[in-house]
């Protein structure tokens, strides 16, 4: 599995039965971070999904974000912009060298951004398809209307995708991506809401306080 980035969008797609409403006006999508540099010419290599390593290309122009914003679709900063001479593929990342970092010291700079890219230069959506960066912080509830927490974090694990949701005192939950666990996802107004019965007691409707098997904590 590729390192885990809180940033890093893998595609993710849902089952016919999960309610969609999917995103407008957000420009850019975030597809990495920049991990490390890669020798004394300028090269840094990006940590991303497999699934979005062909997403970047030569011409292609990188939005590098820093500081505590970085993960967001919009911040106060404007982003730096770079323009991708060349890319391959380096472990689970890719390695890229960009016109304008020419040297080790000016890439040992850029360390650490997240890396964002005009949504328009992806390849197209299908209405069942968004990007993780699309729901990573978004707020989850149950059908009752209780407040679970934020998203935080989404694990690969092969068969589906497992949300992270940080209940912040009280811990995780883990909730299967899933049909019939995730009822809805409004990547607009990033909300996500998930069966009742996964938070156990917590949503009123599970007396023995035995959780839904779809569900755990950590």
């Amino acid at each position: 599995m590729p390192p885990r980035h809180e940033q890093t969008p893998r595609l993710s797609s849902k089952s016919s039965k999960i309610d969609l409403e999917a995103p407008s006006g957000k420009s850019s999508v975030a597809i990495g971070s920049i991990e490390k540099v890669h020798g004394i010419g300028g090269a840094f290599v990006v940590g991303i999904d497999p699934s979005m390593k062909h997403s970047i290309g030569v011409g292609t122009i990188l939005q590098l974000h820093f500081g505590t914003q970085a993960a967001a679709s919009v911040s106060d900063t404007p982003p730096e912009r770079l323009s991708v001479a060349s890319v391959r593929a380096e472990g689970p990342g890719i390695r890229v060298r960009c016109d304008e970092v020419r040297t080790r010291e000016q890439a040992e700079r850029l360390v650490g951004a997240v890396v964002r890219v005009d949504r328009g230069s992806l390849p197209d959506l299908s209405d069942s398809e968004y990007y993780d960066s699309d729901i990573l912080g978004a707020r989850v509830s149950t059908a009752a209307g209780v407040a679970v927490g934020i998203l935080s974090d989404i694990i690969a694990t092969g068969a589906n995708d497992v949300y992270v949701i940080r209940r912040g005192d009280e811990g995780e939950v883990l909730v299967p991506a899933v049909a019939g666990s995730i009822l809805s996802v409004d990547t607009e107004a990033r909300r996500i809401v998930i069966d009742d019965r996964l938070i156990g007691n917590d949503s009123g409707n599970d007396d023995d306080g035995v959780g839904y098997d779809g569900g755990g904590s950590r």
